[in-house]
């Protein structure tokens, strides 16, 4: 597997008439991470597994890397406009031409694949579940200075007899 400093692609792609330059690079996948505020082994993976699967893959993935890969030739872009011409507002051609860019210069790198189980420097699962992973048995404890199999307190106003 190749790693973020050896990722490098370039393609030209028309819009309005002009041409213009998208890099994929470890700038481009810096300035990315930074934009969906997630590292790259994880939206990278599913990034992966989307295209290798055939399905389409999540929108602000692509949006994100798409746009990184312009704007560091082309600062003037906004996110917005690359979002537009991905979703053909601006014609087929366009559409078509960005897509044969980032093509061609995703040929060039290698996305990450995660095994299962694999650790990275995202976080998976929800604070429960990293918390589960962490716990011993997985017996609940009692309350601090509780009674065994003492009964917890009603939040409601009435005490039942008992």
């Amino acid at each position: 597997m190749s790693t973020p400093a050896q990722f490098f692609g370039e393609a030209d792609f028309e819009f309005q008439g002009e041409s213009f330059r998208l890099t994929v690079s470890a700038e481009t996948i810096l300035h990315a991470e930074g934009i969906l505020d997630e590292a790259f082994d994880v939206w990278g993976a599913k990034l992966h597994a989307a295209i290798a699967s055939g399905r389409k893959p999540q929108m602000r993935h692509v949006a994100a890397l798409v746009y990184a890969a312009v704007v560091c030739n082309h600062p003037e872009f906004k996110q917005r406009t690359i979002v537009e011409i991905a979703m053909g507002m601006h014609g087929p051609d366009a559409k078509a031409s960005l897509e044969a860019a980032l093509e061609s210069a995703g040929d060039a790198i290698e996305l990450p694949k995660l095994p299962e189980g694999e650790v990275g420097n995202g976080s998976t699962g929800n604070r429960q579940q990293r918390r589960a992973t962490k716990a011993g048995t997985g017996m609940k404890s009692s309350a601090s200075g509780a009674k065994p199999a003492s009964r917890r307190k009603s939040s409601g106003s009435k005490r039942r007899a008992g």
